[in-house]
């Protein structure tokens, strides 16, 4: 193939060295043209070392040969393929990489090059992850609140099942303390309990009922401080506590203090007893908002007063407020008006509920309020500067506020309309706040986006006299870091719509970056539209942030060692099963590493644009290549009369055969509770037990069709038959690669899934070249 670049100075790479995302050129499927320094230093090798090298020569064997096989299908649809996977940098930390892989055409559409580069996301994964975690927790306690504040019976347990799913744990509790006046004593008993599936309750333990609270000491103190008690129970050093936790099967506990009216009223606890587990400080400040809302429902008669002075408080504000308050429904239809509107309008409120907020509007402005309305339902909206019209035929100007909320337990619109007739614009009260506030605010002219005001507190963080400002704009100024930051504000402009809470970069005179918190709301100064500007500096907080991802990176690296320690000496077992299944058979370690082999290059295969493509992780792929090995584990169950025999089995021989999947899933299953929830030891019982069953359903010991039988034991089975197939054994020749190809052909969709077929299809030269390299 004639490669060609498009000049020396791309080849060279000056301007890609400046990168800091990695950058390379593929010759062809396997072979580097080109690395900027970025890919250079991800690999710990120099361009020398990587320029016109064999991929698979630098890469480790599962991310060569996915990157091949990435590269092969580029050249077959000649369109970029976008992936993302995981790779070892030369540190050997695990890093997510996004990558694109582009071919370069000439004018006859023949690919010259595959230009290449990869972003590293892992960080923007694990951001991710805790998001999604910290939105699970809040979604439960929603979930929470409302079983709380509900009719049912039964809405605390459910409240407990609730939180305890989200958080993972294996039984959530809560105990309420008591004070025996006979015993002159304080007292705790479990008041409701909540235990996942396989972990014994003990809601009905008498042991754990009128417990004097003296028993928990190591615990109740730190509790009745307001503080939250954690602990590994192993490392417990009061004995009495340590043997209570321990007979209930608890590995790591966190209890939380409920407060009632300031008193300490109970804990509520959340154990783990399957597997140690850590909690984060986020979590525990989620968990302590459920706390608050637990310590209300468990005190009824409170909250009930407390609920009907909110609806008291409410009253008097909603009827007594100079506004014009209302609450309409998604189709504009009045639910509730206070004494004002009414007042003012000169309507009652029958004649106002259940009719459209239109009424109180000029008729010929009617289309007016109805596109305005959708534009507020749909959220594009939040304000209007219709005028009112009260039922005699006045019209008054009104300047309103809308907001989503609830009423009644249904979605709902509160709008707060001012009376522009009697609102006068104090301007010495609002220079005074603007001028006095600690936050930086500017005023802007939404027509010319000129500055026309600007506060002491701006200049003198980003360094400018109020004149050098005044007149200008912010993009006269450069005050904005980057053109996406600019363009935050200019939307704003252009749309006249408010800003919350956007974080920005904003520089100062000198060039010096403070990022900021946005706040920008549009208001009408004279015949002038202009928006108020406030920024809030978050200069501290962005630094302490970045020292929790410091603090995060090393706590992952911490993890991931420990996980590799677990690992080793679970494969040291898997080895050990591995030789004793040799040792009874006329299969070699050679038939097993090709096995291996293979079902890792066809599971890699299978892994690109198929429908099991989101099952085949990572994960997924080194497991089938360690698991595979333990298929025919069962062997060692087998009599050496039928195992090593010669020539073609009996009935009942085959019989007896076929029990080695029994025999060997049953051994991996009593070894699978000292590698609990281990997806390793879990697939390798899998196949153990299923590599036989056929796509038809007439394979064995259970019969299985299609996906019924597990994905692993499939893959195994299609790389099983075809190793004995090209094996030699005491009673057979081996056969040639092409009339095991042909065999296989013949079997698809009976004995095989034909989408494993069709990938192990386009894999028979790697599968070939496999068993070139390891002679049968």
């Amino acid at each position: 193939m004639d490669h060609t670049y498009d000049s020396p100075s791309f080849a060279r790479g000056e301007l890609l060295d400046t990168l800091s995302i990695q950058v390379w050129v593929m010759t062809d499927e396997r072979t580097y043209g080109y690395a900027n320094v970025a890919h250079a230093a991800f690999l710990g090798k120099s361009r020398e070392q990587i320029e016109q090298k064999d991929i698979a020569d630098l890469l480790p064997p599962l991310n060569a040969n996915i990157c091949i096989a990435n590269n092969r299908e580029v050249y077959r649809t000649k369109k970029p393929v976008l992936s993302e996977e995981w790779a070892l940098d030369a540190a050997g930390s695990r890093r997510l990489l996004r990558i694109l892989k582009t071919p370069k055409l000439d004018a006859s559409g023949r690919i010259l090059y595959l230009s290449c580069t990869a972003e590293d996301i892992t960080e923007q994964q694990f951001i991710a992850e805790q998001n999604k975690t910290r939105e699970h927790v809040l979604d439960a306690i929603v979930r929470f609140s409302r079983e709380l504040f509900s009719d049912s019976p039964d809405a605390i347990e459910r409240g407990l099942r609730t939180l305890g799913q989200a958080v993972l744990v294996d039984r959530v509790y809560y105990w309420e303390n008591h004070f025996d006046t006979d015993a002159n004593i304080w007292l705790t008993s479990q008041k409701y309990e909540w235990c996942n599936e396989g972990v014994t309750a003990q809601i009905d333990n008498e042991n754990l009922q009128n417990i004097p609270l003296d028993s928990f000491a190591d615990f109740i103190g730190p509790l009745s401080k307001n503080q939250p008690y954690i602990a590994h129970v192993r490392e417990i050093e009061n004995a009495d506590t340590k043997e209570i936790l321990s007979s209930q099967q608890i590995q790591s506990i966190l209890v939380l203090p409920v407060f009632v009216g300031g008193s300490f009223a109970g804990f509520v606890g959340f154990d783990s007893c399957t597997r140690e587990r850590n909690w984060q400080e986020q979590e525990i400040s989620l968990l302590q908002m459920f706390i608050e809302l637990l310590g209300k429902s468990v005190s009824k008669s409170n909250l009930q007063r407390e609920v009907e002075q909110t609806r008291v408080n409410f009253d008097n504000f909603f009827n007594t407020i100079d506004d014009l308050l209302c609450i309409f429904d998604s189709c504009g239809k009045f639910l509730h008006v206070n004494e004002t509107l009414k007042r003012k309008t000169g309507y009652s409120e029958s004649e106002l509920v259940g009719q459209s907020i239109s009424i109180l509007h000029p008729p010929e402005q009617e289309d007016e309020v109805k596109a305005t309305l959708e534009r507020i339902i749909a959220g594009e909206e939040q304000t209007c500067h219709i005028p009112m019209q009260t039922k005699d035929g006045i019209r008054f100007p009104v300047e309103t506020s809308v907001c989503k909320g609830v009423w009644n337990g249904e979605p709902a619109y509160f709008g707060v309309a001012q009376d522009m007739t009697l609102l006068e614009f104090s301007a010495e009260k609002f220079s005074k706040a603007f001028h006095d506030s600690l936050l930086l605010k500017v005023i802007v002219n939404i027509d010319d986006r000129t500055h026309i005001d600007v506060n002491e507190a701006l200049c003198k963080a980003l360094g400018y006299k109020r004149e050098e400002i005044i007149g200008k704009t912010p993009f006269e100024l450069k005050l904005f870091a980057t053109q996406e930051d600019a363009n935050v504000i200019i939307d704003a402009f252009k749309d006249k719509k408010a800003i919350q809470n956007e974080e920005l970069t904003i520089l100062d005179k000198a060039g010096n970056k403070h990022p900021v918190v946005m706040n920008a709301s549009p208001i009408r100064i004279g015949t002038m539209t202009c928006v108020v500007v406030s920024m809030l500096d978050i200069t501290e907080r962005k630094q302490m942030e970045r020292q929790l991802q410091v603090y995060n990176e090393h706590l992952e690296e911490m993890v991931q060692d420990k996980v590799h320690e677990l690992s080793d000496a679970l494969w040291g077992t898997v080895s050990s099963l591995v030789h004793l299944a040799e040792s009874r058979d006329d299969i070699t370690g050679g038939h097993l590493r090709r096995l291996s082999e293979s079902c890792r290059i066809v599971s890699s295969m299978l892994s690109l644009n198929s429908v099991y493509s989101e099952q085949l992780s990572y994960e997924f792929i080194l497991n089938i290549q360690q698991a595979s090995l333990l298929h025919d584990i069962g062997k060692v169950g087998i009599r050496d009369s039928i195992l090593l025999k010669p020539g073609k089995l009996t009935r009942e021989e085959f019989d007896e055969m076929k029990k080695h999947t029994t025999i060997g899933a049953q051994t991996l299953q009593e070894a699978y509770p000292r590698y609990q929830n281990n997806s390793l030891f879990k697939m390798a019982i899998e196949i153990a037990y299923y590599h036989h069953e056929r796509w038809d359903g007439k394979g064995y010991p259970k019969g299985l069709k299609g996906d019924q039988i597990p994905l692993a034991a499939q893959i195994v089975a299609i790389c099983d038959v075809y190793d004995a197939m090209r094996s030699r054994r005491t009673y057979k020749p081996p056969f040639s690669h092409e009339e095991t190809l042909a065999e296989i052909r013949r079997e698809c969709g009976t004995h095989f899934n034909p989408i494993i077929c069709d990938a192990f299809y386009r894999c028979t030269d790697e599968i070939r070249h496999l068993y070139d390299t390891f002679s049968l």
